[in-house]
């Protein structure tokens, strides 16, 4: 609750920083603060904006490209976000471990957004093992494990959909 709390008002802090300058004078950190207000205000495109300007500045920075991959798919631009959330993942490696199993978590469930059955299937997997494997990360192994079932389960009953509709009469049998 604590540690809620204080990223709410530290946010909070960096946006008033962030509007008191205009944008291109900003720092990585007002830059980035600029971008969650605009994130966390609907506005998408410019937070994208204001991120990509925030890259520029600090490139090798995971942080920065996760928060470019969540804007990215807010605009659901998944193919891009799952890029740039992978670049995220190889700069955090075991150097931030926490970022990088969030970032393995999230691009699995956006390829079980776009319905990328197999692809969600290799992301939960990837996912699972960095878990079983970091167990020390917040790290949500039960929440893999269900969601490769959930897609098995979705495989099978479009398979059996699949049959069914073969069979039914006016569809040429």
């Amino acid at each position: 609750m604590f540690q809620k709390l204080l990223i709410v008002l530290v946010t909070i802090f960096f946006s008033v920083a962030a509007q008191a300058q205009p944008e291109n004078g900003m720092n990585f950190d007002a830059k980035l603060a600029a971008g969650h207000t605009a994130y966390l205000g609907g506005n998408y495109q410019r937070a994208l904006s204001i991120y990509e300007s925030a890259k520029a500045i600090s490139s090798g920075n995971a942080l920065v490209y996760y928060f470019i991959g969540c804007a990215k798919a807010k605009l659901n631009q998944y193919d891009e976000a799952i890029s740039t959330l992978k670049i995220a993942s190889g700069i955090a490696g075991e150097k931030d471990q926490n970022l990088h199993a969030k970032v393995l978590f999230i691009i699995a469930m956006m390829e079980e957004k776009r319905s990328s059955f197999d692809a969600a299937k290799i992301a939960w997997s990837n996912y699972l093992s960095y878990a079983k494997g970091h167990a020390d990360t917040t790290s949500f192994v039960s929440v893999a494990e269900d969601r490769i079932k959930v897609i098995e389960v979705k495989e099978q009953l479009l398979k059996d959909y699949a049959a069914i509709k073969k069979k039914s009469p006016g569809n040429g049998n």
